[in-house]
Order: structure tokens, then C-alpha cells, then sequence
């Protein structure tokens, strides 16, 4: 994780303390559900509980000579006990995917929260400007060329509500991936019963699934990837907006800068569009993990360890750039500057869909009215667009989050 693009909250959700606090939460979880079932001692998990959780120094240690991580881990933990119902009962039925899995769900369930946190946040700030700006008229363009005069409300609506439907997509991924599973080798229930599995993911506020081999299935967490890269691709859809409309031949819109802020080391009247072109790379970064994300769906047999190493990067990385990208974007939005004098002065061909619909009214045909209103250009004026469905749309979007920031506290 690269600490420019990483929140220290999110730093701190993927860190290897976090990961180790969440390995023994799943260890004392399963033995207590063990000790309610009679598999262990029932006061056994009492005594796990009052184990020294292990340092990362010692697991490193043990590493060394392990080879293996959570090994290490459990080696380390029983060092610092001397119980000999811990040694024997510690990671009774289990295999590691069990711990490792389930407790990445949890990180996940973290990490979900932030990113769900920064979206709608973004999504409230996309909502209002766009509202302030729609009676902001600008110069529409398709293929970078002219074409009918819009408002630029009407724009930032429309990446508003695509990040609305991105951001449901999320929330329904994110609970996919809220999965643990606690079944045990090749994960057909032999050594450790389905009971226990019920009673541990429902104490750790987990789903749990209709089957697993050793390892879940990656398909959700295929979905999961590709809904953060979607979120992050709406974002740059409005960045690839901004910048177009800072390029010195259009300057309608502009990054806000902070006082002192250089835009060259080289041509101090350079304003560079730093932050929007920051997010169209980093989305680029995120597509780029959806596919090594998804290829760990077809391992070998019940289970490879092909998908561990990828997602010990991609999933703490997809997560660190996906809450980067909103936070940016909501801080781009905040401080535009919105240029009105030169959107109106860069509507140059305004209205010829206008021209040509009067001129067949008036009787000429279609191929006539069309040379015709390309032979003359622009008319002086031209009907509004008709958006109040939109605004109406996104009024009640607002409504929405305004009643589920009041109920909960929290956008997700």
C-alpha cells in the first residue's frame, strides 16, 4: 500500500496487526462455539482468551523457520502459554483458510465501511452542485466537437446518479463478501461440525455459505472488485470532465487551488488540473486489479494458494485507492470554479437542432432544412433543456440519504 494514495484508517484496517487481532478473534470465537457443542473442554476458550496475543516480532520469527503464517501464528501463541489445553485444543479441526478467510471478511466488512462512508459523502456533494448549477448553461459536446447548449447541472446529475447505481452495486457486493466459513479440510464439515460454523459466523456478524471447498469460491469477490472500479470510473468521468473544461482553449472550469499552490516549476501561468488527472490514473489502477482479483475464481482443485498472494496486494491496494479516489473527488467538487462568462461565450453553435426542427415545420424537408441550418449556423436562442425529471430524481435521491444519515449516523 503506497501511503500517498492510503487514509491512515484504511492503512490501519490492512495492517498485519489487524490481520493478527483478527485471526485469534476467529480462533476463541470457534472455541467457544466447540466448548458449547462438547467438542473441547467448554471453559477452554476462557483460557485462550487469557493467552498474550503473539507480536508480529514473534510470528516473524517463527516464520523463518515455519514457512507458513499462520503456523507461525499459532506457534507463536502457544509460546505464551504454558496450558496444556491450549497446546492441544488450539485450531482443533481447522486449516487455515478457515482463520485466514473468515477473518478477511471481517477486515473487508472494515474496509466496506469506510469506502461507503467517502462514497455517499461524495454523492451528497455531487447532489448539491449539481442542483446549485442547473440553470448553469454550457456548451454540450460530443466527439469533442460543439454541439447543443445543456447545463452543467444536467451533467454532474447525470455522474451523480450513475454513482448512486454504483454505489448500490457496491452495497449489495459488500455483503456478498461478508462470508466467513469455519468447515474445515477440502470444507466438508468431517472434523469440525456445521453447527460451529453457524455459531461463529453469527457471532462475528457474518453470513455464512451454502458450500465451500477449502477456500470460498472467488466469484463474489470478483463482483465486489469490479464494483469498486466501477465507483472509481464514475469518478473519473467527472475528472475527465473538469479537465477538458480547464484546457486553455476552453477554460470554463477550474480546479480551486490553495494559496501558494505552483502549477510549474518551469511556466509559472500554468493552472494544472492536478487532482482530476490523479484520479483518472488511479482509476486506471483500479480496473487493473479486477481481473488478477477474478482469476482466482478457478483454482485448482478445492483449493491453490494462486489467489493468496494476489489479493494480499490487490484487495488491500483496491481499497486503499477506492476510498482515495472518493475523497479526492469530493474535495475536487468543493473547490471548483465555475467559469460562466466563458461557457457563454463558447456557445458557438447553439440551437442548429433547433433551426433544422423550425425549418421543416415550415415545410422543407429533412435533407433541405439540414444543409440549410449547417449553411447558417447558430440561432440566437434556443428552447431550455428539459431536466426536471432529473432534479426531481435527484431531490429524492437527497431525501434519502438525509433519512438514512438521521436513522443511523453512518452511510453504510
Amino acid at each position: 500500500m503506497i501511503e500517498r494514495y492510503c487514509s491512515p484508517q484504511m492503512r490501519l484496517v490492512w495492517s498485519d496487526a489487524n490481520k493478527v487481532l483478527h485471526w485469534a478473534v476467529v480462533e476463541i470465537e470457534v472455541m467457544k462455539a466447540q466448548g458449547q457443542f462438547e467438542i473441547v473442554p467448554p471453559d477452554m476458550h476462557m483460557h485462550l482468551e487469557l493467552t498474550l496475543r503473539p507480536s508480529l516480532e514473534q510470528m516473524r520469527a517463527q516464520e523463518e523457520t515455519l514457512r507458513h503464517d499462520l503456523m507461525a501464528f499459532l506457534a507463536a501463541w502457544k509460546e505464551n502459554t504454558e496450558h496444556e489445553g491450549v497446546h492441544r485444543w488450539l485450531h482443533y479441526g481447522l486449516t487455515s483458510s478457515d482463520v485466514v478467510e473468515t477473518a478477511q471478511a471481517l477486515i473487508l466488512l472494515q474496509a466496506n465501511v469506510l469506502i461507503g462512508n467517502a462514497g455517499y459523502t461524495l454523492l451528497s456533494e455531487l447532489i448539491a452542485h449539481a442542483t446549485e448549477h442547473r440553470g448553469t448553461i454550457r456548451q454540450g459536446r460530443t466527439h469533442g466537437q460543439a454541439a447543443e447548449p445543456t447545463s452543467w447541472g444536467y451533467r454532474v446529475a447525470d455522474i451523480a446518479l450513475a454513482l448512486a447505481r454504483s454505489l448500490d452495486r457496491f452495497v449489495a457486493s459488500a455483503d456478498q463478501v461478508r462470508v466467513g466459513h469455519i468447515s474445515g479440510p477440502l470444507g466438508n464439515y468431517v472434523h469440525v461440525p456445521r453447527d460451529v460454523e453457524i455459531a461463529v459466523c453469527g457471532a462475528l456478524g457474518l453470513n455464512v455459505p451454502d458450500s465451500s471447498t477449502q477456500v470460498l469460491m472467488r466469484d463474489s469477490l470478483g463482483a465486489w472488485a469490479y464494483s469498486l472500479a466501477n465507483v472509481v470510473t464514475v469518478c473519473e468521468a467527472l475528472a475527465l470532465e473538469i479537465r477538458h473544461g480547464q484546457r486553455s482553449e476552453v477554460a470554463e472550469i477550474f480546479e480551486g487551488t490553495a494559496k501558494g499552490q505552483r502549477g510549474s516549476s518551469s511556466m509559472p501561468h500554468k493552472r494544472n488540473p492536478i487532482t482530476a488527472e490523479k484520479i483518472s490514473g488511479l482509476a486506471r489502477l483500479a480496473r487493473s486489479y479486477v481481473m488478477p482479483i477474478t482469476e482466482g475464481i478457478a483454482l485448482w482443485h478445492e483449493r491453490d494458494i494462486s489467489h493468496s498472494s494476489v489479493e494480499r496486494i490487490a484487495l488491500p491496494d483496491l481499497c486503499a485507492i477506492t476510498e482515495h479516489v472518493l475523497l479526492a473527488t469530493s474535495d475536487l467538487v468543493s473547490r471548483l470554479d465555475i467559469n460562466h462568462v466563458g461557457m457563454h461565450q463558447n456557445i458557438k453553435q447553439q440551437g442548429t437542432t433547433t433551426k433544422m426542427n423550425r425549418l421543416i415545420r415550415e415545410g422543407l424537408s429533412r435533407d433541405q432544412a439540414y444543409e440549410k441550418a449547417r449553411e447558417n449556423g447558430a440561432v440566437e436562442s434556443c428552447p431550455a433543456p428539459q431536466i426536471n425529471h432529473t432534479f426531481e430524481a435527484l431531490a429524492r435521491l437527497r431525501a434519502m440519504l438525509a433519512a438514512a444519515t438521521a436513522q443511523d449516523g453512518v452511510s453504510l
